[in-house]
């Protein structure tokens, strides 16, 4: 993954000004509470992972190429991570990937999170970004 990061955002690049971000957490009062009792997926993830690209806007082809680089780079971190599926937090996803990617696979914790939906947003004000279906 650094190879691919460090090669494709060399200084002449149109990606010199990227950069690669590490999050980490506090994980002990996540793990105190059951998994089995939230609806948010991945509990067992503790570091946030994500490249972010920078560049001057120069059409579809650099947009491409943006694109084409922060695929192979999420690729290789996923294959690095031993995932099946693709693990995304919503807030750092970039748009194409599933549901399932975002809220996770497991179905009780899917209807948790539509129920949760239908409560505290039964009219869709925070659909903008990564909905979440309240269809059942």
């Amino acid at each position: 993954m650094y190879n691919i990061f460090a090669a494709g955002t060399n200084t002449s690049s149109p990606f010199h000004n990227s950069l690669f971000m590490f999050e980490g957490y506090s994980t002990q009062g996540v793990k105190a509470v059951p998994s089995s009792s939230t609806a948010f997926a991945y509990r067992a993830d503790n570091l946030l992972v994500a490249p972010l690209l920078q560049y001057t806007p120069g059409g579809p082809a650099l947009d491409a190429a943006a694109k084409q680089l922060g695929n192979q780079i999420r690729n290789v971190l996923n294959q690095g991570a031993g995932y099946t599926e693709l693990h995304s937090y919503v807030n750092y996803a970039y748009g194409d990937e599933s549901s399932k990617g975002w809220y996770g696979s497991d179905v009780s914790r899917q209807l948790k999170l539509k129920l949760l939906k239908v409560k505290y947003d039964p009219f869709g004000k925070f659909n903008f970004y990564g909905p979440i279906s309240i269809s059942p």
